[in-house]
């Protein structure tokens, strides 16, 4: 059973609702983060029929570096769309790899769904193909988004719950759980075999 984690050791989502008339995207200017997509794309592909948002914080000095959102949720399709961004400058190596696999996992955790979709104005979901070894791209939307008096495509990808649990689930305990824990959890018989630990 999938726990909805919302941290890991280094990295944190934390539940935002932006007061009236205050957009998610001026929330992180304010906050600091200068590399956002632009108020057009953000808009479009990151807070419309929102069922969920966050900001992402750094545990280590608790600075927003980033935002998650869930959206277009249909539990009779039983699929969600989610869409997140961390900010390189602010936060740091490997951090956006791990918001990934927490907002794959919440989504999961939280909502009987089958499929996660990501939309994004990106050619190349780079993270996503880094960190499964897949490309898991389902379609191409052509002159689908309009950014700074251009047409742009979208391109959209998928991640299935099957595939989650098989590949990402153990990959994010090892993020969540410290060492010792992982350890502790590990069976009788994988102690002995400290090569072959299971986290």
């Amino acid at each position: 059973m999938l726990f909805p984690h919302t941290k890991t050791r280094r990295t944190l989502l934390r539940h935002v609702n932006p007061p009236e008339g205050v957009t998610a995207h001026d929330l992180l200017l304010k906050a600091g983060l200068n590399d956002l997509p632009s108020a057009e794309v953000f808009g479009a592909l990151y807070t419309k029929e929102v069922s969920a948002q966050f900001t992402v914080e750094r545990q280590d000095t608790e600075q927003v570096v980033g935002y998650v959102s869930f959206h277009h949720l249909d539990l009779s399709g039983r699929h969600v769309r989610a869409s997140f961004f961390t900010d390189p400058a602010t936060a740091g190596t490997g951090v956006g790899a791990e918001v990934m696999l927490l907002t794959i996992n919440y989504a999961f955790a939280m909502w009987n769904v089958r499929k996660i979709y990501f939309w994004t104005a990106e050619p190349d979901f780079q993270i996503l193909h880094t960190t499964f070894d897949t490309d898991h791209k389902e379609a191409t939307l052509p002159e689908h988004l309009y950014d700074r008096g251009e047409l742009r495509d979208v391109h959209i990808y998928a991640v299935y719950r099957e595939y989650w649990e098989e590949h990402g689930a153990d990959l994010l305990n090892k993020l969540v759980k410290t060492p010792l824990e992982r350890r502790n959890a590990a069976p009788a018989d994988s102690a002995e075999m400290p090569s072959g630990e299971k986290s």
